[in-house]
C-alpha cells in the first residue's frame, strides 16, 4: 500500500498539469464516494458537506460560501459523470497541450469553470422558467472545465481530425459544434444547468482563441488565481536568509518564475515554427531545463 501511495505521489508531482488536474478530480470523488457510503450506513446525511462544494443558485447561498465558484469544478458524486469528464478531459488536454502551454491549459481549466459558473448564476436567476427550482439548485462538475478546452482546442486547429470509432477521421470543429449543440438543446432537460454551464465554458474557449489569434492571452488572470489559491496551502517559512540585502528566498523564486517564464515562451515558439525555428540558444536552454 505504502508503494502504492508513493508511486500516486510520484505520479502527481512529476506529470503535467493535466495529470495533476485528473488526480485532483479523482482524489475528490474517491474522498466524496467514501463519506456518502458511510454516512449512509450511518444514518447520517452527508449531503449537508457536498453542499459546501457544490454551486448554489440561490445568491444568499452562494454569498454564505463564494468558494463554491472554484470547487464545484473538482467535485462530482456519480461514477459515469466522472469518468467521461476525465476522458474528455485527458483525450483533449493531450491535444490541448500539443498547441499550447500547461499554463495556459490551467487557466482556461479554470476560466472555463468560473465563466460557467457565472452564466449558470445568471440565467437561473432572471429566467421565470428556472424561478420555481432557483432556490434549491446546486451545480457541480468539471464539464464547463472540459468543453472549454474542446473548443479551445477545435477552434486553435478545426480541421485536424482524430479517429473516432464507428465514425472514422472526424475534424476537430465537427466534435466541437456537436457537444456545444447537444448542450444547447438540452438547456431546458432535468439537468438544465449543466447544460448552461457546458455553454459558458465553451464560451470561455471561443473567448480565449478569439484573443489569443490576436496575440493576446487572457488565461493570465485565473493562472493568478490559480497560484494564489496553491499559495494558501504552502507551508510558511520561518527563517529568511538574506544576502547583500536581498532575501534569498525571494531572489530565488524570482529567478526560477523567470526561468518558467522563459521555457514557456520558447516552447510557444516552438509549436510556431518547429524545433529547427529556434536558434542555437534556445535549443540549450530547453536541453538544460529538460535534464532538471
Amino acid at each position: 500500500m505504502n508503494e502504492l501511495w508513493q508511486n500516486i505521489k510520484r505520479r502527481y508531482f512529476n506529470g503535467t498539469a493535466l495529470i495533476r488536474i485528473i488526480f485532483i478530480n479523482v482524489g475528490i470523488f474517491i474522498i466524496a464516494s467514501i463519506l456518502n457510503i458511510g454516512g449512509k450506513l450511518l444514518g447520517m446525511h452527508p449531503d449537508l458537506i457536498f453542499r459546501y462544494l457544490e454551486l448554489p443558485s440561490n445568491l444568499f447561498y452562494l454569498l454564505t460560501r463564494p468558494w463554491t465558484l472554484i470547487t464545484y469544478m473538482f467535485f462530482h458524486l456519480e461514477v459515469f459523470h466522472i469518468l467521461f469528464n476525465m476522458l474528455w478531459l485527458f483525450w483533449f488536454g493531450n491535444m490541448f497541450l500539443s498547441r499550447f502551454s500547461q499554463k495556459q491549459l490551467v487557466g482556461v481549466y479554470f476560466g472555463g469553470g468560473i465563466c460557467g459558473g457565472i452564466l449558470y448564476l445568471i440565467l437561473y436567476n432572471i429566467l421565470p422558467v428556472f424561478e420555481t427550482i432557483s432556490q434549491f439548485s446546486f451545480l457541480l462538475g468539471a464539464s464547463a472545465s472540459v468543453l472549454a478546452i474542446v473548443v479551445a482546442t477545435a477552434l486553435r486547429d478545426p480541421n485536424d481530425k482524430v479517429m473516432l470509432m464507428f465514425l472514422g477521421a472526424v475534424k476537430l470543429k465537427y466534435i466541437a459544434i456537436f457537444v456545444v449543440l447537444l448542450s444547447f438543446l438540452n438547456v431546458v432537460s432535468e439537468n438544465a444547468g449543466g447544460n448552461i454551464a457546458h455553454l459558458g465554458g465553451a464560451l470561455y474557449g471561443f473567448i480565449f482563441i478569439y484573443f489569443w489569434k490576436k496575440g493576446k492571452d487572457i488565461t493570465k488572470w485565473p493562472i493568478n488565481l490559480y497560484e494564489k489559491i496553491i499559495a494558501m496551502f504552502k507551508p510558511k517559512k520561518q527563517f529568511r536568509v538574506y544576502q547583500n540585502g536581498e532575501n534569498i528566498d525571494m531572489r530565488y523564486n524570482r529567478d526560477k518564475k523567470m526561468q518558467s517564464d522563459e521555457i514557456d515562451a520558447i516552447l510557444d515558439k516552438m509549436k510556431r515554427t518547429g524545433y529547427d525555428g529556434l536558434t542555437k540558444e534556445e535549443k540549450q536552454k530547453l536541453f538544460d531545463a529538460s535534464k532538471k
